[in-house]
């Protein structure tokens, strides 16, 4: 833990996507859900980003904890425990949509510096929830994609 409170790989994760702003809202969350998650702490982190008028933009804040995700809505904006929302990840996605500009998954980079990668993950599941990730720069591209593999791919029973 850093002296935010903070795992230092989470906090690795926001330097990576130059987020580290954030780190404040991202550890209270952190330590709000630590204290009503019975099954331990999150896992993993993402923050949805996007671009807007050439800047990134940061918007949800989400935890992975096995087969659970927590999404908290526009974390930079409020810090209401109603603004987080479990989700359980059991049971099959009905489809998956992936939109991708200028990224690669191959070599899981940016084909061109010249126009920022841009990665789009929206996910179905059988209830009826619909799950949207977005990542705007080449880590966070790359962070989704691992969340992707490690939690949502998994619930495609093909």
């Amino acid at each position: 833990m850093n002296e935010m409170g903070l795992r230092q790989d989470f906090y690795e994760y926001l330097m990576r996507i130059h987020a580290e702003d954030a780190g404040a809202q991202v550890s209270y969350f952190f330590l709000e859900l630590k204290g009503i998650l019975k099954q331990g702490e999150p896992n993993d982190i993402f923050i949805t980003t996007f671009l807007e008028n050439g800047q990134h933009m940061l918007e949800d804040l989400w935890f992975f904890l096995g087969d659970l995700c927590i999404k908290v809505a526009d974390f930079t904006g409020h810090r209401e425990t109603d603004r987080i929302k479990l989700i359980s990840l059991k049971g099959e996605a009905q489809c998956v949509y992936i939109t991708k500009n200028n990224f690669s998954f191959q070599t899981e980079s940016s084909r061109s510096m010249s126009v920022p990668p841009q990665l789009t993950i929206t996910i179905k599941l059988e209830n009826d929830e619909v799950l949207e990730f977005k990542a705007a720069q080449e880590a966070n591209c790359k962070q989704l994609l691992d969340i992707y593999r490690g939690y949502l791919a998994p619930l495609l029973k093909i």
